[in-house]
Formats: structure tokens, C-alpha cells, sequence
């Protein structure tokens, strides 16, 4: 199993922590089990496969989600971020993608939002 840095790592008893880094002389990893570090990491969700880079802007933008509390709006905001990263093809936006797709299901399921349109491709239409 492989660990990056910021990646969220459990014990046995289940206790959560984070990678602070990986120790080269012996590959041991270095985690920081800090209640209030653990809260700031993973505050929406612990999130596995992510650069720092790309953890960062998820966050940032899940924050920015989360300030509204208008969940027409909260909905909207993630359904063009996922449509505007459907077409990106890079290496990471997969993963990322598909975060972004739980929090979209998980925001309209916890909120009993239902959509008004569905997109149906027309080789399904009856």
C-alpha cells in the first residue's frame, strides 16, 4: 500500500492521522495523529490519491461551497466544476473528479434535493 504526504492513515484501533512524511533511511512513516490536525486536513472528507496542489484546491473550493447556504446554489457551483473538469484529461482529474461527484451526491442526498431535468443520452430513450 502506498502513502503520499496529507494522506489520511488509520491505526489499528481506528484512530486517524496524517502523513507528515516518510523517513528515508528506514521507510518508516512519520504521522501526526493531532485531533486539530486531523479536523483542518480532513474537513471534507479524507481524501486519498490527492497532490498537495490539488488537496488544496479542492478544499478551498469545497469552503467556498460550504459558505453558501443556498443549496440551489451549493448544487450549481458543483455541477460546473465537475462539467468543466469532464473534459480535463490529465492525470489527477479522475480522482478529483470523482470527489467531486460524491459531494455533489452528498450534498443533494443529505439535503433531499432532487434534480428537475435528467440528461438522458438519446441511444436510452425508449
Amino acid at each position: 500500500m502506498s502513502f503520499n504526504v496529507r494522506d489520511p492513515i488509520f491505526s489499528h484501533l481506528g484512530e486517524p492521522g496524517v502523513v507528515k512524511g516518510i523517513n528515508p533511511l528506514n521507510s518508516q512513516l512519520q504521522v501526526d495523529r493531532k485531533h486539530e490536525t486531523v479536523t483542518k486536513e480532513f474537513r471534507h472528507g479524507y481524501l486519498k490519491g490527492l497532490s498537495p496542489e490539488q488537496r488544496n484546491h479542492f478544499n478551498q473550493f469545497m469552503d467556498e461551497v460550504k459558505s453558501s447556504k443556498d443549496v440551489d446554489q451549493q448544487v450549481k457551483m458543483l455541477q460546473e466544476k465537475i462539467h468543466a473538469l469532464s473534459d480535463d484529461t490529465s492525470i489527477g482529474s479522475k480522482i478529483i473528479l470523482g470527489y467531486y461527484k460524491s459531494e455533489l451526491a452528498h450534498v443533494m442526498h443529505t439535503n433531499h434535493y432532487t434534480p428537475r431535468y435528467y440528461g438522458v443520452p438519446a441511444t436510452r430513450v425508449p
